[in-house]
């Protein structure tokens, strides 16, 4: 009887250990994923208006602050 709930304590234990396991695994599925858009992306974005503010020909649009912050 004794042994019967120790053996059944142990795996609860190994069965909720395995479920957090996978539940990590998948966390650590999505990030991996999502990093390697943004690796791929921000680079893109980041040379996106690269050289066009030298560009006097180029109609931008220049945000500054005013005196009041905004």
């Amino acid at each position: 009887m004794v042994s019967s709930i120790i053996i059944n304590l142990g795996f609860m234990g190994f069965s909720l250990s395995r479920q957090m396991y996978l539940q990590d695994q998948q966390t650590n599925d999505v990030n991996q994923a999502l990093r390697i858009v943004f690796e791929m992306v921000g680079a893109d974005i980041r040379q996106a208006g690269e050289g066009f503010a030298e560009d006097p020909n180029f109609p931008s649009v220049v945000v500054t602050k005013d005196d009041d912050g905004n």
